[in-house]
């Protein structure tokens, strides 16, 4: 997987944006809330739950916070259920939300920037041994079933759309639960499908030695943005201001992170 930051050269430059961020697009001087609220779901690394709190880290989280800083403003990043996350920005109790795949729905509720945070792959994974036809045909339906994917996310609409809603498992609001449930001593799933980055991350910092991703990835390449309710405000243009500043603050960060 392709991340045009990559975690490790982001983090090392962190402090040197702090200080070369001249705050030129000073959002605060021109009406806007001076502290906002966005939410996000558990998908580490880019979403990191804290311990004994509702608050995140992580990738997208530490990205936001930055180009919020660019632009005069602070970002609070609330975890929570996926459709609950997307209701709460809909009607305007959020003000953002972060990252979120491109769908004609979504964009009839909130504002997309022209400027991904990332470019992501889905792939698919079993424990070690289990039998599969997964191969270069993607054929979802050599898939062994139950197949575990979260709530909400919008491949796991896809994926009931393919196979059928009997054959997906959506009772999960993460990947890490999907994990736990393939891993378990009597599994509740067969496979599953996750964001390969997430799902290698997890495999990582769990130590699981006993799953495998099956190869071609399933979706090779999927935009994931930051987002920002129409009703921010009140105010459509004021939406739309804020958006593209932090579009522009992205833009200036990858390029810095380069």
């Amino acid at each position: 997987m392709k991340i045009k930051y990559v975690a490790i050269s982001y983090t090392l430059i962190i402090f040197s944006i702090n200080i070369s961020f001249s705050q030129a697009n000073n959002l605060s001087h021109e009406g806007h809330k001076t502290k906002l609220t966005a939410c996000s779901v558990e998908w580490p690394p880019y979403t990191i739950k804290e311990n004994n709190s509702t608050g995140v880290s992580g990738i997208h989280s530490d990205i936001l916070k930055e180009i919020a800083l660019d632009v005069g403003i602070k970002i609070e990043g609330a975890e929570m259920n996926w459709n609950r996350c997307l209701a709460m920005v809909k009607n305007g109790r959020i003000d953002m939300i972060y990252g979120a795949s491109k769908k004609p729905e979504r964009e009839e509720f909130m504002i997309y920037p022209k400027t991904a945070m990332h470019h992501a792959s889905y792939s698919f994974a079993t424990v070690k041994g289990a039998k599969h036809e997964w191969d270069s045909t993607m054929d979802i339906k050599k898939i062994p079933s139950l197949i575990g994917s979260p709530e909400g996310f919008s491949v796991t609409q896809a994926l009931q759309a393919a196979l059928g809603k009997a054959a997906i498992d959506n009772g999960a609001t993460s990947d890490i639960q999907n994990v736990l449930k393939l891993t378990a001593a009597t599994p509740r799933i067969q496979s599953l499908c996750a964001e390969t980055g997430s799902l290698r991350h997890i495999l990582k910092t769990q130590n699981i030695k006993n799953v495998t991703l099956l190869k071609p990835a399933y979706k090779a390449d999927k935009d994931y943005y930051f987002t920002v309710s129409k009703k921010y405000q009140s105010d459509p243009t004021k939406a739309q201001t804020l958006c593209n500043a932090l579009d522009a603050a992205l833009i200036k960060l990858k390029k810095m992170a380069v």
